[in-house]
C-alpha cells in the first residue's frame, strides 16, 4: 500500500514539473511564428490563461476576434501559427492536447524589433595597415562581431566596433555582423577596396599631380593665345601703315610727273587771235557768246583791248630744285600773231 501511494505521488511530482517546463522562443516584430507542438484531434490554444483557439474533431475555431486573420491552424500537421508579431504578442502561451497525442506545453515568446543594417566606414589607412569601424543603432540585447572569414576575430555590446587589417589579411573576407536572440545583419567588405593601401597612395599622388599640372598648363595656354593675338594685331596695324605710306608716295609721285593738272588754264595766243577774228571755235565746248570780264580797278565793263593785263602770259619765276616742274612752254607766234597780239597789249 505505501508503495503504490509513493509511485502514484511520483507520477504527479513528474507531471507537475513536466507541465512547467517552458520552451523560449524569439521573433522579431513584424514576422510570424510556428509553434513546434501539434493538435490534430482535440485541444486549446491559451494566452495567459485565457483561451484563443479551439479545435474539437479537425475543426478550428478562434476564440478571440483580436486574433481572426493572425492565428491559422494547419490541419495536415496540427500546428499553429500566429503572424504579423507585435510588441504586445510577447508572454506565455499554452497548447493543451485533450485527445489522441495528449500534452501540455508552455511557450515564453519574446519579441525583438528588427536589426538596422550595420554601417561599415575607413577611419585611418596607412601604408600597411588599416582601421574600419562597424556601427549600428542599438536595439534590445543586440551585439556587434567582425568575422574575418569564418572566425569571429571581436565583438562587443556597444553600438561602435573597430578592426584593424593588416596588408597581408587584404584578400580575406571579413564581414560585420549585428545580432541579438531574434535577428541578425550583416555586410561583407570587400578590404581590398575599401582600404586602398597601395592604390590609395598612387591614386592620391596622381590626383595631387593632376590639380598642380591642370592649372598651370591652362594658364600657358591662355597666356600663348593672348600672345599670338597681339602679335597677330600688332602685323596688321603694320601693314596697314605700309599701304597708307605707300599709298602716299604713289600719289604723290603721280602730282609731281602730272603738275600741269594743279595749275590754272592760262588762255593760248592763237585762241585770243581766233577769238578776236569772230572765230566761235576758239574755246571747244565752251558757250559761244564770250563776254570778257571786267578788270580789276577798272570800270565796269570789258577792257578796251578785250584782255586784262593780268590775263596776259608772263615769264614764270625761277623755282628751287625741289619744286613743282615748269609748265610746259607755248609755241612761237607768227608775224601776223605777233602783230594782233601787240595791239592788244596796253602800253607802259
Amino acid at each position: 500500500m505505501d508503495l503504490y501511494l509513493t509511485s502514484v505521488l511520483l507520477v504527479f511530482v513528474l507531471v507537475q514539473c513536466e507541465a512547467e517546463v517552458r520552451v523560449n522562443l524569439t521573433a522579431v516584430v513584424g514576422s510570424s511564428i510556428t509553434f513546434p507542438d501539434p493538435v490534430k484531434e482535440r485541444g486549446f490554444f491559451l494566452y495567459g490563461s485565457k483561451t484563443i483557439a479551439s479545435v474539437y474533431n479537425g475543426v478550428f475555431e478562434i476564440e478571440e476576434d483580436i486574433y481572426t486573420n493572425r492565428l491559422h491552424w494547419n490541419s495536415s500537421t496540427g500546428r499553429f501559427t500566429l503572424s504579423d508579431l507585435q510588441k504586445s504578442d510577447s508572454g506565455v502561451y499554452t497548447i493543451d492536447s485533450k485527445k489522441g497525442n495528449v500534452f501540455l506545453k508552455y511557450y515564453e515568446l519574446k519579441l525583438y524589433k528588427p536589426l538596422p543594417l550595420p554601417v561599415v566606414s575607413r577611419v585611418n589607412v596607412s601604408a600597411d595597415s588599416c582601421t574600419l569601424q562597424c556601427s549600428v543603432n542599438l536595439t534590445e540585447q543586440t551585439t556587434l562581431s567582425w568575422f574575418r572569414g569564418e572566425q569571429r576575430v571581436d565583438s562587443s555590446s556597444s553600438a561602435v566596433l573597430l578592426l584593424t587589417v593588416q596588408l597581408q589579411d587584404n584578400t580575406s573576407e571579413h564581414k560585420c555582423v549585428a545580432q541579438n536572440l531574434a535577428d541578425e545583419k550583416n555586410v561583407i567588405v570587400n578590404i581590398t577596396k575599401k582600404c586602398q593601401f597601395v592604390e590609395s597612395q598612387s591614386n592620391e599622388d596622381e590626383g595631387n599631380s593632376a590639380a598642380i599640372i591642370i592649372p598651370i598648363v591652362l594658364t600657358a595656354l591662355i597666356i600663348l593665345c593672348f600672345v599670338i593675338v597681339v602679335i597677330k594685331k600688332k602685323c596688321t596695324q603694320k601693314g596697314s601703315t605700309s599701304s597708307q605710306i605707300q599709298g602716299s608716295l604713289s600719289r604723290a609721285g603721280s602730282r609731281g610727273q602730272q603738275p600741269k593738272q594743279g595749275l590754272p588754264d592760262f588762255p593760248h595766243p592763237r585762241h585770243v587771235l581766233q577769238l578776236l577774228r569772230g572765230n566761235p571755235e576758239a574755246f571747244p565746248g565752251q558757250p559761244r557768246d564770250i563776254v570778257p570780264p571786267a578788270c580789276p580797278g577798272s570800270s565796269p565793263g570789258p577792257p578796251p583791248g578785250g584782255t586784262c593785263r593780268e590775263h596776259l602770259p608772263r615769264e614764270a619765276p625761277r623755282r628751287h630744285p625741289e619744286q613743282m616742274p615748269e609748265p610746259t612752254q607755248v609755241a612761237p607766234l607768227d608775224v601776223e600773231e605777233q602783230r594782233v597780239y601787240s595791239e592788244i597789249l596796253p602800253c607802259d
